[in-house]
């Protein structure tokens, strides 16, 4: 009806508003809706049954679940709709244990969908209290403090006028879980409250944009169009108009930094994004370039680093960084006018104020946009198996080595029970021998094992089945030695079945022994079986207790040790302590690993050691001025010049690389270890006595020749941040490029006098070069002419009798499942307990004498020089540090070393929570290794002939057998039985009776004997060709860096092809199988003989049931 009308202005003015307050209402009506969907949800989690208490204020439902490992969670959860949507209210409810223990709580919210799309409908808790009492941080004011979170991630909220009281409260919806533990009481009732409010439905996107429009001072054509945009998940706005951006840039030398006041409601987050680039790509290469400070509400500033070629990119130079992640090209094709996204943590849970950006140097950096958000999205490019280049392996649900395969490797054992040939003994050539046969060194092939899945089994008998099964199996799996975890048979929780978990244990010794398997017997690695253990919350703190003289805690490892060295087996008919059967008695696993997280240990704890701390320096400085003197020295800790203590009550946690503490925690843990010693004796063990595994410092080497009859140690390559593989890092390095540390680090507390092992060790998964596992443990610690050798962990499948789930995935250490470790240790067997590997011919010592660690007291305390402990790539090693020996090594004497050589420099260590490295001496150190090899070839210890050359970075035994080369990261390894080549260019190689052509793809090939014939002679021999392994859908940093998803199964294996040639008996006639991991052979797959030369051209992508590391060559008949 207004057709060639003109409405009035007032009309328009008036229908305005009319559409606005219908809009309003609209929008009032639909949150308060969404506000009247939002509803509390809390549960409870136990591995026991919960029982409903009373429920004043909620609805509580209960079900079970099944988690890992078929274990039952049963659970409780409480419901809680709000009468008032804009009030608070307090939710309520009890529950009642049927055991003691701990339960899990966890705050979410109520689901509901809209369609097939969870809907966020959200809710404030604040105020949580149990029985009553105020939960420590139960009103969130100190952020998440006391509780845990997953993705996606829940937020506190800050400001009184959103809280039920104080300053803060927290916002979860039923996809974020906030979780605590409790510890609760058998049959008492346990009180949940808490206040709670609708928060309503939350959009999709909650990330805050920064304005820097105000700031901007250039503009970009890059992007085709200005206003919102999202990059990987995370939302901009691009400020602005189309064609033309506007940036905040600092050119060259620019100096002044751009403050930008952030402004709005939602202005909290987690991280800070960045859609940013360095327009200069002369810039130096991993230069700091810029700074981000971040102030936020309450909190100091936080200040960030920019790093070119780290955090930021080049405009026209791409390349993939750890916190730059090319999202958009203005030229694609050429990849060039890139825009990378960064993320910096904003270090507060406070709203964001106020963030400077700021520039220096040669720096020419542009910001297109910047973005407050809890999304945590990799900001790097991300890495999965492709399709075409990975196949899944060929392994079965079964994996027990099945009798007489290839894989079954019994055949290098003698046919005796353990201790048949009388106790293990010191040798007095320093090795291990038996009594009855003391001129023939005895080499021990362990794993590392837990017993707890076969306790799961509930029925004794199956179990004792399952027990003896395995027994059988390690054997034929090729181990003559388990180091056994069985830490519940020590619990105080758990002596209600120590007695059925005793026979079941006893019986499985027994028939360990009968397959001539030994025990290196740990008396514990964490529980000393005290009430109120919990072992995720206090599993360093037992030895932070006895490291620092615990009393209480000595009793406690006493009766532990007694407890086990006392037990009688009625199935042996001898007393632990009197059977032989025990190969050595090892204290407590990795004690001194604790000196680097002195925060695990419970608060009395932390309070006892930095107590005694501080009275050992007032008893060394006497006065503080002489501490803060000697402190701040230079060299002497790693932060000198910044120590003003007034008082020795200031001195706070030590500094884990301090000289003073560290000669300290040696001496805590000298006479810790000294009692232990002292109690193993008196039960009447007469056995070998091995402790301290982590440690490798010259300063530890004295109180270790003093007190123990074998030296242990543990060492891993590659080893990951973390023991979750998820958001852990490790290392890609090649352990042959860097020339095999590992060794130097075990080597470096090797005595000529006693016998020296490896006590877990493991070339970790995820290193993509995990294939140089083949040639570097085993075979040097073969040529180091060491007596044990043991895997970490769980290498025997424990599927046994199909009553225990096999490990689906690949791990970081359990490998039963990984082919390439399993070829390895089949090649172990071979080069270490066979003795393919001939020893070393000569012996050099390095010279610890006493005025050596007069004169070094800082050198003393950190790790011999990487550069000096290359000798041990070229002939034997052992160091001399004089001093006291135990009384059973008094009678002997080895052999004197060829060479001596004093300590020169020394190399720093890395101290993580869960390992130890060393780092190596990029310059040498002070340490001529060029000048050291002339001299021994002028002492004939490097014969005429070999071909050691330290400016190519050729290093060859004084054997021949083994050559490395560092450049290249390929080793060979020629011996009569068995030859290996490690090759990352593919470039192949002739071994003698093995030559490798070329490998399309980094591998290891090796060729080994099975019947103790030479390798030309040999009717049946293993081929390994090992390349990289892979979970399905797994997902890595793009330089194989950081996990984000360890994957699923099945387990992959990288393909390649093949091509070589054996030089075999030309008798014979030959087929080649394919072998799935428990030794089936698989159909024949084709290959060529002529005049006694095996012709191999392998494509693994192309065999029928799935790619293998493992091919068996067997004359026709056998």
């Amino acid at each position: 009806m207004f057709k060639n009308s003109v409405l009035c202005p007032k009309i328009i003015s008036a229908f305005a508003v009319f559409c606005a307050l219908a809009h309003c209402g609209a929008a009032f009506a639909a949150e308060r809706d969404s506000l009247r969907d939002c509803g509390a949800r809390i549960a409870v989690a136990a591995d026991f049954p919960l029982l409903r208490g009373d429920a004043e204020s909620a609805t509580v439902r209960e079900y079970k679940s099944k988690g890992a490992g078929g274990k039952t969670s049963h659970v409780l959860f409480a419901m809680h709709f709000n009468s008032d949507p804009s009030a608070w209210e307090e939710m309520k409810f009890s529950f009642v244990p049927s055991e003691s223990g701990v339960v899990r709580l966890s705050l979410s919210g109520v689901e509901k969908r809209r369609g097939a799309s969870v809907r966020k409908l959200a809710s404030y808790y604040d105020d949580l209290k149990i029985d009553g009492a105020p939960h420590p941080n139960g009103g969130f004011e100190n952020g998440f403090a006391g509780f845990s979170f997953a993705n996606p991630a829940p937020k506190i909220v800050f400001g009184s006028n959103r809280a039920a009281s104080g300053g803060a409260c927290l916002r979860a919806w039923s996809r974020t879980y906030t979780c605590a533990t409790l510890k609760v009481e058998r049959g008492r009732p346990c009180e949940i409250s808490v206040m709670t409010r609708p928060a309503g439905e939350l959009p999709e996107i909650e990330d805050a944009f920064i304005d820097i429009s105000a700031a901007a001072n250039s503009s970009e054509n890059s992007f085709p169009k200005a206003g919102a945009v999202a990059f990987d998940g995370i939302n901009f706005w691009l400020a602005g108009s189309d064609g033309a951006v506007k940036t905040l840039r600092f050119p060259p030398k620019n100096g002044k930094p751009a403050k930008i006041s952030v402004g709005g409601e939602n202005r909290a987050g987690r991280y800070l994004y960045l859609l940013h680039r360095m327009d200069n790509s002369a810039s130096k290469p991993d230069a700091y370039i810029a700074s981000v400070i971040v102030k936020t509400t309450g909190n100091k500033p936080v200040k960030r680093f920019v790093k070119i070629d780290r955090d930021c990119g080049r405009k026209n130079a791409y390349a993939p960084a750890h916190n730059a992640k090319a999202v958009f090209f203005g030229d694609a094709e050429n990849k060039r006018d890139v825009w990378y996204l960064s993320r910096f943590e904003t270090g507060g849970l406070t709203d964001v104020e106020e963030i400077t950006f700021n520039t220096w140097a040669d720096g020419d950096w542009s910001i297109a946009a910047a973005t407050l958000s809890d999304t945590d999205v990799p900001t790097f490019e991300v890495w999965k198996p492709a399709p075409d280049k990975w196949a899944a392996a060929d392994i079965p649900a079964k994996m027990s080595v099945l009798e007489n395969s290839a894989l079954d490797l019994s055949r290098f054992f003698p046919d005796a029970e353990a201790g048949a040939f009388g106790r293990v003994i010191v040798s007095p050539r320093g090795t291990m021998a038996f009594e009855k046969t003391p001129e023939r060194d005895a080499r021990f092939k362990s794993f590392t094992m837990s017993l707890a899945p076969f306790f799961r089994i509930a029925d004794i008998d199956a179990r004792k089945r399952s027990l003896k099964s395995y027994a059988a199996q390690i054997r034929r799996a090729g181990y003559n030695c388990v180091r056994m975890e069985f830490e519940q048979f020590k619990s105080h929780s758990e002596r209600k079945n120590f007695k059925t978990a005793m026979d079941c244990l006893d019986y499985f010794f027994s028939e360990l022994k009968k397959s001539g398997v030994y025990v290196h017997l740990v008396i514990t690695w964490q529980e000393l079986g005290e009430r109120g253990f919990k072992m995720g919350e206090m599993r360093d703190d037992s030895k932070l207790r006895c490291l620092f003289g615990d009393k209480t805690a000595w009793r406690a490892w006493r009766n532990v040790a007694e407890l086990q060295l006392n037990h009688f087996n009625p199935y042996t008919n001898l007393a632990w302590k009197d059977d032989p059967m025990f190969l050595q008695v090892e204290h407590f696993n990795e004690l001194s690993i604790v000196l680097s997280r002195l925060k695990r240990g419970t608060p009395r704890t932390q309070k006892l050691v930095l107590s005694k701390w501080r009275k050992r320096l007032e008893k060394k400085y006497g006065t503080v001025e002489k501490l803060n003197e000697s402190w701040n020295r230079k060299g002497f800790v790693y932060n000198s010049g910044t120590f003003d203590f007034a008082d020795f009550s200031e001195v706070g946690e030590p500094f884990v690389k301090n000289p003073d503490w560290q000669e300290f925690a040696l001496d805590r843990k000298t006479r810790f270890l000294k009692f232990c010693n002292k109690t193993v004796r008196e039960t009447g063990y007469k056995g070998i006595i091995a402790s301290e595994n982590v440690a490798s410092s010259p300063a530890q080497n004295v109180p270790r020749g003093e007190m123990f009859e074998s030296i242990i140690s543990n060492t891993y390559f590659a080893h990951p941040t973390g023991l979750n593989a998820k958001d852990a890092a490790t290392r890609q390095n090649s352990c042959i490029g860097d020339a095999f540390p590992n060794l130097g680090s075990v080597l470096s507390r090797r005595f000529a006098d006693r016998p020296i092992g490896i006590t877990e060790f493991n070339h970790c998964w995820w290193n993509m070069r995990r294939y140089e596992v083949l040639g570097t443990f085993a075979p040097y610690a073969a040529f180091q002419n060491m007596s044990m050798l043991t895997i970490h962990e769980d290498i025997v499948p424990s599927d046994v009798n199909g009553l225990l789930p096999p490990h689906l995935k690949l791990n970081p250490f359990r490998i039963c499942r990984s082919p390439i470790v399993r070829a390895s240790e089949l090649l172990s067997a071979c080069f270490f307990v066979r003795g393919d590997v001939a020893r070393a011919k000569s012996r050099v010592d390095m010279v610890m004498a006493g005025e050596y660690f007069e004169k070094n007291p800082i050198e003393s305390q950190k790790a011999v020089n990487s550069e000096q402990m290359k000798v041990a790539l070229l002939t034997g090693f052992a160091v001399d540090c004089g001093g006291a020996r135990p009384d059973s090594l008094k009678s002997l004497a080895p052999k004197p070393a060829d060479m001596r050589m004093p300590p020169i420099g020394s190399s720093d260590t890395i101290m993580e929570a869960w390992f130890q490295d060393v780092v190596p001496n990029a310059d040498g150190g002070g340490f001529d290794l060029r000048g050291f090899v002339a001299k021994m070839r002028e002492n004939k210890i490097l014969p005429a002939g070999n071909s050691t050359d330290i400016s190519r970075g050729i290093f060859q035994t004084d054997t021949g057998e083994i050559t490395m080369n560092v450049p290249e990261k390929s080793l060979k390894i020629s011996t009569p039985k068995s030859q290996l080549l490690v090759s990352e260019s593919g470039v192949g190689a002739d071994l003698g009776n093995l030559k490798v052509l070329s490998s399309s793809v980094p591998a290891a090939v090796a060729a080994a004997s099975l019947d103790g014939l030479d390798l030309g002679k040999s009717r049946r021999i293993v081929l390994i060709y090992a390349t990289a392994e892979a979970n399905t859908d797994m997902k890595t940093s793009f330089d194989f860096l950081r996990m984000l998803d360890s994957g699923k199964a099945p387990i992959l294996l990288k393909t390649g092809t093949l091509k070589a040639e054996l030089k075999l008996d030309p008798t014979a006639k030959y087929a080649v199988y394919p072998l799935s991991l428990d030794g089936a052979r698989r159909a024949p797959i084709p290959a060529k003989s002529a005049n006694g030369v095996l012709k191999l051209e392998i494509d693994t992508s192309g065999l029928p049931h799935g790619a293998t590391t493992l091919f068996e060559i067997a004359a026709v008949g056998n």
